[in-house]
């Protein structure tokens, strides 16, 4: 007969691959919605700095770091 810790060491790999694959896709939708959000906050930044007058602003993604 089989302890019932036997039992649970079997199973406790399975259990790890399943919480890496779960924190995996948190991992990928999490940059996802903060990618969106990068953007969407620098329209913001950008649409206050010309309402109160400033010029254009540079870029988030570095685009215009040269300056």
């Amino acid at each position: 007969m089989r302890s019932p810790l036997v039992k649970f060491r079997a199973q406790s790999g399975a259990t790890t691959a399943e919480y890496s694959l779960i924190v995996a896709l948190l991992n990928v939708a999490l940059i996802t919605v903060l990618v969106g959000m990068r953007m969407s906050i620098g329209a913001e930044y950008e649409a206050v700095a010309l309402a109160l007058g400033g010029g254009s602003s540079s870029s988030l993604d570095g685009s215009e770091a040269s300056r």
